[in-house]
């Protein structure tokens, strides 16, 4: 594979092919796994021509590009990165059956304004994942491949969580990262004193947070770079489009039919290539595929197996993928979280997965709440959820005091209480010294025990973010 200049109509006819939605203003994120801007490590501005090289994924260097594109102004930024977990983690993961790490399937995802490792000292503002995952975990070895399992999540709606942040790393080795999406340089974070964000990292900071300020929530598609070189279908004027996780349009819909026929998948089809979808798919290919043509993508062989035609390419997607947005943790996950035990696609003659799968799966009051905390937790990177929603003067104030504070006020304003426990002598001596307390103490009482129950559950949560 030689060097390719990556460009705004290769990167939307990319998208064409694989039916993704991409808007026509505000900023998108793009990754290509196995490609590297030409220039490495170094800044590069907004143009609308990018040089990239090849790089083989070793799991050791960075070896990927994470962009960020205008479609309006059909320009594009390329940044250092890796989309694939470092190898130290993997060998981890390999002790627990591949569980902790994971490598993200190209595809059409979501990703909101945010803190990574909330509370920790390594936290740092980012872009925490905002939809479903489907990752790839390996068991027996140090590297991906097409025999590794697709994890499509537990059986209650959860999944994975992987973020978009900082790689912590000032050049191409060492990396950080179990999964999630990291580009190069260092963060703002306790842990360097709040310096200023460095390297590509600074420049993808400044542009979504500073350049797009009212922008809270970022498309970001994700390819394989082998798919933009010399000769691939992507330069093919007769190509078709294949369908993936995150397709809308017809394509998705023929697809979708299909698998309905077979009592894979609950119809009606809804153009709309999500979850569901995509593990009634995963279901036919080991049907009927040898195990290493199990990608979770319908291709010429796999829509020769469904027989079914894909149309031509020049037919784009029309309307938004409705992809369901991530649950809300009541933490901030680490790289790869494991929210609930992962299962394997349906086997054949198991029930059929419902496209309601597809669709949006938490409460969208949630969904807000989360974003609010977010959004005031990255601006107090210091305090954890809990104390930031206080607000930066009483987070600070009581950080660390609401359980004892909260305590000692239970107790005396049950000793205060008309009827409450005996306590003659304490009793008498408060109803002499302040007979305005005593008349307020069952207003608070119940105010106490929340501030008690509230510190309580902030030292969980700083034990819990400790651990990660």
């Amino acid at each position: 594979m030689l060097n390719f200049t990556l460009t705004h109509d290769l990167l939307q006819r990319a998208c064409d092919r694989s039916g993704f939605f991409v808007p026509e203003s505000g900023l998108v994120f793009f990754g290509l796994r196995g490609a590297v801007p030409a220039g490495g490590a170094l800044l590069r501005d907004f143009a609308s021509a990018q040089e990239l090289r090849p790089a083989a994924i070793d799991h050791v260097t960075m070896a990927c590009t994470i962009g960020q594109w205008k479609p309006a102004e059909k320009m594009l930024a390329v940044h250092l990165g890796s989309t694939v977990p470092n190898r130290a983690t993997i060998g981890k993961a390999l002790e627990h059956g591949g569980a902790g790490t994971n490598q993200l399937l190209p595809g059409w995802y979501k990703f909101r304004k945010g803190m990574h490792r909330q509370g920790a000292k390594t936290g740092h503002r980012a872009f925490r994942q905002a939809s479903f995952q489907p990752v790839r975990r390996s068991r027996d070895n140090l590297s991906y491949d097409a025999l590794d399992r697709i994890d499509l999540g537990g059986p209650n709606g959860t999944w994975v969580a992987d973020n978009i942040h900082c790689a912590h790393s000032r050049g191409p080795t060492g990396f950080s990262s179990a999964g999630c999406q990291v580009v190069c340089g260092l963060p703002k974070s306790q842990a360097r004193g709040f310096a200023p964000e460095t390297g590509p990292w600074a420049r993808f900071i400044e542009t979504a947070y500073d350049a797009f300020s009212a922008q809270e929530e970022f498309i970001y598609v994700l390819f394989e770079a082998a798919d933009f070189a010399s000769g691939s279908d992507l330069h093919n004027p007769d190509a078709v489009q294949i369908v993936r996780f995150g397709s809308v349009g017809p394509a998705a819909g023929v697809v979708q039919q299909a698998l309905i026929d077979r009592d894979l998948l609950q119809g009606p089809p809804d153009n709309s290539f999500g979850r569901g979808s995509l593990a009634a798919l995963i279901a036919f290919q080991m049907q009927t595929l040898a195990p290493h043509q199990v990608d979770g993508v319908c291709g010429p062989l796999t829509a020769q197996a469904l027989g079914i035609t894909l149309p031509n390419l020049a037919a784009g997607p029309t309307s938004p993928p409705k992809i369901a947005p991530a649950p809300a943790p009541a933490i901030d996950a680490p790289d790869d979280s494991e929210l609930a035990a992962a299962t394997a696609p349906a086997p054949t003659g198991s029930a059929p997965l419902s496209p309601a799968e597809d669709k949006t799966m938490d409460n969208d009051d949630l969904a807000e709440i989360r974003t609010q905390l977010e959004r005031l937790a990255a601006q107090y990177p210091e305090l954890t959820p809990l104390n930031a929603a206080l607000g930066p003067f009483l987070g600070r104030l009581l950080d660390g005091k609401k359980t004892v504070i909260g305590v000692v006020g239970a107790v005396l304003t049950t000793l205060l209480t008309p009827g409450g426990a005996s306590a003659t002598d304490v009793k008498a001596l408060f109803e002499h010294l302040a007979p305005t307390l005593t008349g307020a103490a069952p207003i608070l009482q119940p105010l106490f025990i929340a501030l008690t129950l509230w510190g309580a559950l902030g030292k969980i949560e700083k034990r819990l973010v400790n651990k990660l």
